[in-house]
């Protein structure tokens, strides 16, 4: 009977690095969520890809990553699912905030863009999805986007703006700068023809553009769609819930009653 609870320990314990999807300890992305068999993903490096293989072991490209990398960007552009499963050109998956769908184009996923989280509200709720408008700071641009509030990121104290629209009539011979963002139109990542000032979402709702009017190419912020997610469950108190299983607390039930029968 020992040797019986013994092999039922052991089944159990080896389970707990494996849970019921199959997910391998040796297999971590740049998250640090656990992977199965087959699955691609962005190593713990934030930088290189890695594949999970046999024996939970994973093996990655061997790229030389930046000595100063910001791991929050490493997903930001990429197909990565509601499980940090790395997806190829031409795939369907699930988006981060496990509602949406998408489908995986060479330049990130091109995702629906429904309302699913119920805490998610722009602006105390003020704002609906899709609304923009100008940041308090008079400079940059905001959107309504299913992660709440995106805002562009633009250094703007360095420029100086009118304090009201009346100002900026009555005062058009004084010193203060004007603000104008040129007149070279930019192209979003599907293609589409942008006109300076404009603003838009990234097809994956995760980042926010701004045509500058500069450059052909627009000033976008960059952050992976799961770190977009955790910080909605971070200013919401965790009230989104997780992905993450919750196999472990009933595997250490188990174990005890087993424990205890023998």
């Amino acid at each position: 009977m020992r040797a019986v609870s013994l092999l039922l320990l052991h089944c159990v314990l080896s389970a707990s690095a494996q849970d019921q999807d199959g997910l391998l300890e040796g297999c971590k992305d740049v998250e640090g969520d656990l992977h199965k068999l087959g699955d691609s993903y962005i190593g713990v490096d934030g930088c290189n890809t890695c594949r999970c293989t046999e024996g939970g072991i994973s093996s990655c490209t061997k790229k030389l990553c930046p000595a100063e990398l910001d791991t929050r960007v490493a997903e930001a552009g990429q197909c990565v699912d509601n499980r940090g499963v790395l997806h190829k050109e031409g795939e369907s998956y699930t988006h981060v905030d496990g509602c949406n769908t998408c489908q995986c184009t060479k330049s990130g996923g091109a995702c629906t863009r429904r309302f699913c989280l119920a805490s998610t509200t722009c602006e105390e709720g003020t704002k609906k999805s899709g609304d923009s408008w100008i940041h308090k700071d008079g400079c940059n641009k905001c959107q309504c986007s299913i992660f709440g509030t995106l805002c562009t990121e633009k250094a703007c104290s360095a420029l100086m703006k009118p304090n009201s629209d009346t100002d900026s009539m009555n005062n058009v011979d004084d010193d203060a700068v004007v603000l104008e963002s040129g007149d070279t139109p930019c192209k979003d990542s599907e293609g589409n023809k942008r006109m300076p000032g404009e603003d838009w979402l990234t097809p994956d709702s995760c980042n926010i553009c701004q045509c500058l009017g500069d450059n052909a190419e627009p000033s976008c912020t960059k952050m992976g769609c799961r770190v977009r997610l955790e910080r909605l469950r971070q200013s919401s108190g965790g009230s989104l819930g997780s992905t993450a299983s919750s196999l472990l607390p009933s595997l250490a039930i188990f174990v005890s009653f087993v424990i205890a029968l023998f």
